[in-house]
This record gives C-alpha cells, sequence and structure tokens, in this order.
C-alpha cells in the first residue's frame, strides 16, 4: 500500500488538541490532514520541508518557526459575548494561529473575566496543592482557540489558514 503524504500537518499543544481534532474532522474529504502533538512534530522536524504545509496551534512553536513570518490580527465576534483576539502568522506555506489571550478576556464580561483570573491565580495553585477537580485557565483558553478554529474553518476563510 502506498503512503500517502498528507495535504496539511497540524500541530498542537495541551491546549489545542479538541482544535486541532476539529480542524482535521471538518476538512476530511477534502484535506488529508496529520494532526500531531508539538513534542512529535519536534522529533520528526527534519522529515519537513518548505513545501509541506504545516498549521501550528502550539504557541511555542509557532515563535520557534514562524518568528520571521508576517501577522495579520483578527478580531472575532461571540455571540454577542465577547471579542476573540487571533493573529495569524505565516511563512511560507506555514501557517500558526495564536490567540491573544490578554486581549480577549478583557473583551469577556466582568463575570467571566473574573472567574478566569481565579482560575489562574487561584484555582490552578490550589488545585495543585490541594487536587481539587476544578475548571482551568487551560479550558478557559482551549475555548477562545474553539471559536477561533471555528471562524476560520467557514469556507471563505479556510484560505487564511490553508496556502493553496
Amino acid at each position: 500500500m502506498e503512503k500517502k503524504s498528507p495535504d496539511l500537518v497540524i500541530v498542537y499543544d495541551k491546549k489545542t488538541e479538541k482544535a486541532a481534532n476539529g480542524i482535521s474532522g471538518t476538512l476530511a474529504g477534502t484535506y488529508t490532514c496529520l494532526v500531531q502533538k508539538d513534542k512529535v512534530f519536534e522529533s520528526n522536524k527534519n522529515s519537513y520541508t518548505n513545501n509541506n504545509k504545516i498549521l501550528f496551534l502550539s504557541d511555542d512553536l509557532i515563535f520557534q518557526y514562524l518568528g520571521m513570518g508576517k501577522s495579520t490580527e483578527y478580531v472575532i465576534k461571540v455571540d454577542d459575548d465577547f471579542y476573540v483576539y487571533a493573529n495569524v502568522i505565516s511563512l511560507g506555506n506555514w501557517r500558526g494561529i495564536v490567540v491573544n489571550i490578554d486581549k480577549t478576556v478583557k473583551s469577556l464580561p466582568k463575570r467571566d473575566a473574573f472567574n478566569y483570573y481565579m482560575c489562574k491565580y487561584f484555582v490552578d495553585f490550589a488545585g495543585y496543592i490541594f487536587t481539587l477537580n476544578r475548571p482551568s485557565k487551560v479550558l478557559f483558553e482551549a475555548t477562545f482557540y474553539d471559536c477561533t478554529i471555528e471562524f476560520f474553518l467557514k469556507k471563505e476563510n479556510r484560505k487564511l489558514i490553508i496556502p493553496e
């Protein structure tokens, strides 16, 4: 059986795994996607070229591999409640999506912003100390990425994250 090279490699980290799988599932039938954890990508990085289409959802790798790229900011309105501020960074066939967490949290309703900061500064610390099973800031941030990915997967916006 012939091994087919993927049309798009999607690289994720802890908070973006759900978003990466959502992209792959949505594009099934149109694109062949390979979804990889950032650590797996790092161990296989020598097998990729600048001709490969890669979408990074891992902040660390975006800044490492796309640091010299062109950044475009998008403001995404979510259900009349808040805005998600996302940047798409492009360098050749490689793209990266970064959500500006600070700007996005500032656009949240006051109660939700308060809950985010409580999770960020208190619950995560207390959960670490006392192993409480509470929501964490990672869940908030994952939701911001999910909203962003939903926006970019609309047919008219796909070309922004998948080079032709």
